[in-house]
């Protein structure tokens, strides 16, 4: 009886076949990304607004706004984000903490959660990139940014 279940069980594992569903893509794609996504805040918090418009295809769409409630901000090209950024838009240095891209052939998306440059705890912002590879180089085509109310200060 135990040889006959063991014999059934055996049969039925040998059927199974594991699949992987890992999207295509290289080390070289993930490493080019990763690059991507850290001049972007590189750019950013060196105020090298130029350098942030280069990340950008020139059809991307870009939206800025509170996680919590409040108003989000749409820029319709990456020249009004642009000018956003060079009258002050940005308020402060953000680093990137925890990257996550997935890439599937030319198109990728990459979740980025920051922290205010310097700080060593709190979360700023949750960054979602959508990112396509045109003319053989990654482009920012999307980006939404839900930025993160600091806590009330305790007194």
């Amino acid at each position: 009886m135990r040889l006959g279940a063991a014999m059934a069980v055996v049969l039925m594992l040998a059927g199974c076949r594991i699949e992987n569903r890992a999207p295509a893509g290289s080390l070289a794609d993930d490493e080019a990304i990763r690059t991507l996504v850290a001049t972007y805040y590189r750019s950013s918090s060196g105020g090298d607004w130029a350098g942030v418009r280069g990340l950008f295809w020139d059809g991307a769409t870009i939206q800025r706004g509170p996680a919590e409630g409040g108003n989000w901000r749409a820029f319709e090209s990456p020249e009004a984000f642009q000018g956003w950024l060079e009258a002050g838009g940005w308020a402060a240095p953000l680093e990137p903490v925890r990257v996550e891209p997935r890439q599937d052939g030319d198109l990728a998306a990459v979740w980025v959660t920051t922290r205010r440059a310097g700080t060593e705890r709190g979360m700023a912002s949750s960054d979602h990139f959508l990112l396509r590879r045109i003319d053989g180089a990654w482009r920012i085509t999307s980006l939404a940014s839900a930025t993160r109310n600091p806590p009330p200060v305790a007194r």
